[in-house]
């Protein structure tokens, strides 16, 4: 499945990827992926996260939790402010 925006006329048509200008094909469960892990490196919680994407258990959400070297990081500079 690929994304679309829903919208009025022409622009309602095309996909996000080409509204983006992204090259590569972005499909559904891409968009997905990147929406949860944006929210988490954002800071929202992920039961809120995993109450957005429709899972059962956290452990599933978990898996967009991937900590990143940026974000350890981030999270120790907030820390010494």
């Amino acid at each position: 499945r690929r994304c679309r925006f829903r919208g009025a006329g022409k622009e309602g048509s095309r996909t996000f990827g080409e509204q983006m200008n992204i090259k590569k094909r972005v499909t559904f469960h891409t968009a997905r992926h990147t929406f949860a892990t944006l929210l988490l490196s954002k800071g929202v919680p992920i039961t809120t996260v995993q109450a957005l994407l429709g899972h059962s258990s956290v452990r599933t959400t978990q898996v967009y939790a991937e900590v990143k070297q940026c974000t350890i990081l981030n999270d120790l500079q907030r820390v010494l402010r």
